[in-house]
């Protein structure tokens, strides 16, 4: 659904205030590459690529570069799908927010460098926070943790962090077009947001206490001593040992405990995530600690909550591996984290978004703007019935200038196959059970008559609320005068209105 909603917007330069920078990015993106899936999810995944070599490259020296590759191979393996298949403010936030950590550390740790040096880094960081904010506006946020870090003295980078996003909001201004969103269709209100947090906080937790478990089986099998000042192991084998025992018990957790076919993974996210944090947390290092406390701000002010600390969690992941010290540390922590990766990959391969196994996709998908990407034979067949039954309809109907509009959670995706009309409110969520949802399209039925295309999701239809029986919005639409055309095999619905003018 999401890359879906974000294309729309892309080609119709729609935004409210909250996303205007990346409504700009992705416009220009999809003028250049073509309103296609594809060019999106390869811009995606580079965003995040990027967020994850930038601080690599930018806070270790060449010579710790070359030395930790493992490391960054490591990341990209942990990355699975993840937030990878749309370009979004999500995306886009984990760069910047990477940019300014990066910046931010340097204007922490360049003191020797002289004063100009420090400041140059602190108007980067400032330039970036403004263009954070304007391409997501709760990305605001990230002052809380760079006030600090600026004090008093250097308090004149605020107006330049506003005078960047208004520059960006400026740019908006000029070519976007102000969308009207009705906040209670939404899921994004300021108490349902930490109510997210709040409800999904104590599996965080629960996942950090089993990182810790990992840990104190380190501390256990793989125990050390410093003496005469130097390092030295009193088993050299038993941190390797450790480390492979907790691998393949990452690999047996993540294979058969968290159900296969949950949302993005849930579970997994969580934990990669909580264990790249706690990771860098381990290191004791100031830049690691600022950037985790910067990389938290993913995960404010958005519905998903928790979710997001993936993929902004492990762009810290490569650093801080690369910060260990202690080659026993090295030696448990490898196996620990290849076994991990391992079980990530594996989980990805069969769970795409909770929906089916990749190795099911075997059909190269021939309609827009699916083109060139690999699908399942029924979701092929389900797009080319979309696009034939709104062909059928379109002259005969909308020659009486009547509207095709489409419903129901599938509308966004329904909408970039046809060329359906937008719904009036342009909501992300279409809830057609929920009869206040249904209640603010009323006048719009009543005064347009338009044809519509309603999908509906095959989990509402499997809970017992909802089974056997037609949705809010449907029952309106049969009250209206609307005759029904049956193509639930597809996972949605046609209604026509029965009137005279297109007989």
């Amino acid at each position: 659904m999401d890359p879906f909603y974000w294309l729309y917007k892309y080609q119709s330069l729609e935004s409210g205030w909250m996303s205007v920078g990346t409504i700009l990015t992705g416009g220009a993106l999809v003028r250049l590459s073509g309103a296609q899936l594809l060019p999106l999810r390869l811009a995606g995944w580079l965003t995040i690529v990027a967020a994850i070599v930038l601080p690599y490259c930018a806070l270790l020296n060449r010579e710790q570069r070359l030395h930790n590759l493992h490391w960054l191979a490591l990341v990209f393996g942990l990355m699975g799908y993840g937030a990878f298949q749309e370009f979004s403010p999500g995306t886009l936030t984990v760069l910047l927010l990477s940019a300014i950590w990066v910046s931010a550390t340097k204007s922490q740790i360049i003191n020797h460098h002289g004063f100009a040096d420090r400041q140059k880094s602190q108007l980067a960081t400032a330039i970036l926070a403004g263009i954070a904010i304007a391409i997501r506006f709760p990305n605001i946020l990230v002052l809380l943790v760079l006030l600090p870090l600026w004090r008093k003295k250097s308090l004149w980078l605020v107006p330049i962090t506003a005078a960047s996003a208004g520059l960006v909001y400026l740019l908006g201004y000029l070519f976007v077009t102000p969308a009207y969103m009705d906040p209670s269709m939404g899921s994004h209100g300021i108490m349902q947001m930490i109510t997210k947090l709040w409800e999904n906080g104590a599996k965080v937790l629960g996942y950090a206490l089993l990182w810790l478990g990992v840990w104190a089986v380190y501390q256990v099998g793989g125990k050390y001593e410093i003496k005469n000042q130097r390092f030295a192991i009193i088993n050299p084998y038993m941190p390797l040992i450790a480390g492979i025992v907790m691998g393949a018990f990452l690999i047996y957790y993540i294979t058969f405990v968290p159900a296969i076919h949950q949302w993005y993974n849930v579970d997994v996210t969580y934990l990669i995530s909580v264990g790249c944090i706690l990771l860098a947390l381990m290191t004791k290092r100031r830049e690691l600690a600022i950037g985790v406390a910067i990389l938290m701000v993913a995960t404010l002010g958005t519905d998903t909550a928790w979710l997001k600390l993936f993929p902004a969690a492990v762009c810290l992941f490569a650093v801080a591996a690369s910060r260990m010290e202690q080659e026993a540390l090295r030696r448990y922590w490898f196996p620990v984290l290849l076994g991990l990766t391992i079980a990530v990959m594996m989980r990805f391969s069969v769970n795409c978004i909770g929906d089916y196994n990749l190795r099911y996709c075997t059909v190269r998908s021939s309609v827009a703007p699916y083109e060139h990407i690999f699908i399942r034979e029924v979701d092929e067949a389900q797009l080319k019935q979309y696009k034939a039954d709104y062909d059928s309809l379109y002259t005969p109907y909308t020659i009486h200038h009547t509207p095709i509009i489409a419903f129901g959670q599938d509308m966004h995706r329904m909408r970039s196959v046809t060329g359906c009309q937008a719904a009036r409110y342009n909501e992300f969520w279409s809830n057609i059970f929920d009869s206040v949802y249904t209640a603010k399209y009323r006048e719009i039925i009543e005064a347009e008559r338009p044809i519509v295309f309603c999908s509906y999701s095959p989990r509402f239809k499997t809970k017992p609320t909802y089974k056997d029986r037609h949705s809010a919005l449907e029952e309106m639409l049969r009250s209206e005068g609307y005759r029904e055309i049956d193509r639930s095999k597809y996972k949605y619905m046609i209604y026509i209105p029965d009137d005279e003018k297109i007989q």
